[in-house]
């Protein structure tokens, strides 16, 4: 079965905006160890917090929401 929510690429998209570790982790709710383990790929990145993230960088697409 498909996602229905894209599977994000952290570092893709964290640089697109302009953002640290630090803002990502805090952005989804985990630390920055936590955050950085997703990234690099060490650890699983949970559904949710992929669902979380597609949509807050759809609202910094348009410009709107937590920057």
């Amino acid at each position: 079965m498909e996602d229905i929510i894209p599977r994000l690429n952290l570092k893709e998209i964290r640089k697109k905006f302009g953002k640290t570790q630090r803002e990502m982790a805090a952005h989804i709710g985990c630390t920055t160890r936590c955050y950085q383990m997703y990234e690099s790929g060490s650890q699983s990145f949970p559904n949710h917090r992929n669902t979380l993230l597609y949509f807050l960088s759809r609202q910094w697409e348009k410009g709107v929401g937590l920057l």
